[in-house]
């Protein structure tokens, strides 16, 4: 903890590959965001007439060619229809994005929290399910410390260096083109267990195997 906390924490991204061991303490400790899991929440939020709002619970989004583009009932908000939404992820290859899933599951809960008595400061979490063969957001930086912890499947993730001056970015980029990226400075395939590391300002695009 020390070493990542003097000569890797906001400096440089890095990949702690998955153990056995490692694998066992994630499981111990929460049962993290899978389709499986997503979808026993969607159908319990259904059957009370509650449910998921777009753009606040979840959006839906893919990048193709170049751009990237969302569905239009994402796009009007409302509430999310379960079977729509799964349609959206096998039939027209959309990533769906579950904003603050810990709200739904004590173990991730109690893993923010952790975290957060660790670092000093809020900590959230997003799920992101990806279809195979398919990319859901456009190369971009973000303003918050990443770790990225793969939980299915694969996925190749390509980082790049910061723009020149936002090195510890304090906003969240535009898409940036392909044209704008330099030559990757990590390029790897996350797989179950996996727990990836970047800094803020690290341009980032990933895309599920």
């Amino acid at each position: 903890e020390a070493a990542f906390m003097s000569s890797v924490f906001e400096q440089r991204p890095l990949l702690f590959p998955a153990s056995k061991g490692s694998r066992d303490r994630l499981g111990a400790l929460t049962a993290l965001p899978t389709r499986q899991s997503l979808d026993k929440v969607l159908s319990g939020l259904e059957a009370t007439g509650i449910g998921f709002q777009w753009g606040v619970d979840v959006n839906a989004m893919r990048y193709l060619y170049g751009g990237r583009d969302s569905p239009s009932q994402a796009d009007a908000g409302g509430l999310v229809r379960r079977k729509a939404l799964w349609k959206l992820f096998d039939g027209l290859g959309y990533t769906l994005q579950m904003h603050q899933p810990q709200r739904f599951d004590d173990g991730l809960h109690r893993l923010c929290f952790a975290l957060e008595r660790r670092f000093g400061c809020l900590v959230g979490s997003n799920a992101y399910l990806t279809p195979p063969a398919s990319q859901g957001l456009a190369p971009h930086f973000d303003d918050v410390e990443i770790f990225v912890v793969q939980t299915e499947g694969q996925k190749r993730w390509k980082l790049y260096a910061p723009p020149a001056g936002w090195e510890l970015a304090n906003f969240h980029s535009r898409d940036l083109s392909e044209e704008e990226l330099g030559p990757p400075i990590l390029d790897v395939t996350l797989r179950p267990g996996d727990v990836l590391y970047m800094p803020r300002g690290t341009v980032h695009q990933a895309a599920a195997q």
